[in-house]
């Protein structure tokens, strides 16, 4: 997946958008905006434009938002940089147009919490997000509020968001830390109350070490 960052061609809330097969991620300063598409949208635009229906088709779009509660106005930089470029002629306002737009692999949210970075990248075209908890800093501060859902829940162990055109699952949150070099799974369970995520640890972890979320 890439992240293609923001350089005028968008509106100036997000810093970064990434394409999935369901629909777009904006990558804002201040969390994440999903873009859910219904998945007849694409069937409905090809009959329409091949001449197989005359009519108009209504296209279906479902937003939700994921705010970081109490987060800090983070540094965000793009990293791992593609060789490709992305070029964006909208109008006939040449001052407008943007080119040279390189993607990249990963975004980072450099303290986006006191002592806590947060990465972004993607596998098999998902998002993924991890959380680093450097060593004495407070991991109750990532609080993440769920916005425009149609409902949400936890459901063995996943996080589930309900929306108009289908659903998206956060998978049972993966921690670990490295000690004496070797990789520690750490128990952690998603808790949610008024629509606001965080993580519960019931055994606790090592404090001292970098936490990884």
């Amino acid at each position: 997946m890439e992240f293609i960052e923001n350089k005028g061609q968008w509106g100036d809330w997000l810093k970064y958008k990434a394409a999935t097969p369901s629909g777009d991620v904006c990558l804002e300063q201040d969390g994440f905006r999903y873009i859910l598409q219904d998945a007849d949208n694409n069937y409905k635009q090809d009959y329409y434009h091949h001449g197989q229906t005359q009519q108009k088709p209504i296209l279906k779009f479902h937003v939700y938002k994921v705010t970081f509660e109490g987060a800090n106005i983070s540094e965000m930089e793009g990293e791992k940089p593609q060789k490709i470029y992305y070029n964006y002629f909208l109008g006939n306002d040449s001052s407008q147009w943007r080119s040279g737009i390189h993607p990249f692999r990963d975004v980072n949210y450099n303290k986006l919490y006191n002592g806590i970075d947060m990465h972004v990248s993607s596998e098999k075209g998902n998002i993924v997000y991890e959380f680093l908890v450097h060593p004495g800093s407070d991991v109750s501060q990532v609080k993440l509020k769920f916005e425009g859902q149609d409902a949400i829940k936890i459901k063995n162990h996943n996080l589930v968001v309900s929306t108009s055109v289908g659903q998206t699952t956060e998978m049972k949150p993966y921690v670990y830390q490295y000690i004496n070099n070797n990789r520690v799974e750490v128990p952690c369970e998603y808790s949610l109350k008024n629509n606001v995520l965080t993580f519960n640890f019931p055994d606790d972890y090592d404090h001292s070490q970098l936490l990884i979320i």
